[in-house]
């Protein structure tokens, strides 16, 4: 910059002065926009293809999946780009002062570089956090905000975890050294941090490991799936209570641990389904598809299951006091004697024979469970 005329070296400080600004202003509206995104939109937006969201400026629709990638992504090319600029910037600003300061009273009337004002140049006081905010927080506080929501998918979790992590240190690094070299920061200090923020991102690269660590459990209670294609996902401890899930394809889900309570899955395809430990407890499964389903400890207490296919299906350990199999198919005699109070769930006649059971069972069950207000 020293060998450049005095009208080049003001119009390249001016140029990255407004470049600067316009780049902040525009991670300002990206940002604010993503925060009331991720924090307004429900959590079926996780899993639902239904829910999307449309994107001001260039008007496209993206699910709410797709923007929980996307939006951290856009965040750090914008942040990149700003501290490209800016880290210019400061050394255009430094040699500036420099030039300033070498030239007599009457060479600055003609030869001086003058600042344009901004938020970012104004070095002290409320100004200076502010900026330091913008430039360094505001974003690894948005991508918080999507790791947390993300939480709640168990797809999309671990990658903007680590996609926040990988990003938020470096920035905060770039904060310290900038401070240290235009700031005269304490150099002892600054070894002090620099060790301890190391420290704590290597231990932060470990704390997915423990268990429970980064659950957020997802709530679609009384939620509207139905028809939905879930074939494959990971819905594992998830709460359904309520949901209408019927004619969704779930097959190969993995719903263990989840609470289905009281939720409708008539004619829902649950072939080789994980519902190990799942709550099913008054839900309704009328000509479910449960052929291969993984159904040992589960919790079926009073369960329609009219009609629902159970070839191959696993029962042992399942809790089945009040089941309804009166027109399943496919029962496997050998598991059902595997799972909890067999006998006191509801069969058609050619398996009760098959169990041994009386032809009054289903009507001597009925009068108890009256008699018991069950």
């Amino acid at each position: 910059m020293d060998n450049l005329p005095i009208e080049a070296k003001r119009s390249s400080f001016l140029h990255c002065t407004d470049t600067i600004n316009r780049t902040m202003l525009t991670l300002l509206s990206v940002g604010l926009y993503c925060l009331l995104t991720a924090i307004e939109s429900p959590d079926i937006g996780l899993i639902n293809s239904k829910s999307i969201i449309q994107t001001p400026i260039v008007n496209t629709s993206i699910s709410f999946q797709g923007f929980l990638i996307v939006a951290p992504l856009i965040l750090i090319v914008i942040t990149i780009y700003l501290h490209i600029f800016f880290g210019e910037w400061l050394k255009l600003n430094k040699a500036r002062i420099h030039h300033n300061n070498s030239l007599t009273a009457d060479q600055k009337i003609y030869n001086s570089i003058e600042c344009r004002w901004t938020l970012f140049s104004i070095n002290k006081g409320f100004p200076r956090l502010l900026t330091a905010f913008i430039f360094y927080w505001f974003v690894p506080i948005l991508l918080g905000i999507c790791a947390w929501k993300a939480c709640g998918s168990n797809e999309l979790r671990y990658p903007i975890y680590y996609i926040t992590l990988l990003f938020s240190f470096p920035l905060i690094l770039l904060q310290i050294n900038r401070v240290h070299e235009y700031h005269r920061f304490n150099l002892k200090l600054k070894k002090i941090i620099l060790v301890s923020l190391s420290i704590t991102a290597f231990i932060s690269f470990f704390f997915p490991l423990i268990p429970g660590f980064l659950d957020r459990k997802s709530d679609f209670q009384g939620a509207n799936l139905d028809n939905e294609k879930l074939a494959g996902s990971n819905l594992h401890n998830y709460n359904f209570q309520s949901a209408n899930l019927s004619g969704s394809n779930l097959q190969e889900t993995n719903l263990s641990n989840a609470i289905l309570r009281k939720a409708i899955l008539t004619n829902t395809n649950l072939q080789g389904a994980n519902l190990s430990k799942a709550d099913l407890m008054q839900a309704n499964l009328t000509n479910a598809n449960l052929q291969e389903a993984n159904l040992i400890d589960a919790y079926l207490m009073n369960t329609n299951l009219s009609g629902a296919e159970f070839q191959d299906a696993k029962l042992q350990g399942a809790e089945l006091e009040g089941a309804d199999f009166k027109t399943a198919k496919n029962l496997d005699i050998d598991e059902i004697k595997k799972a909890s109070n067999w006998s006191n769930a509801f069969y058609s006649e050619e398996i009760l024979g098959k169990l041994g059971l009386p032809k009054d069972h289903n009507k001597i069950l009925e009068d108890e469970i009256k008699k018991h207000g069950m």
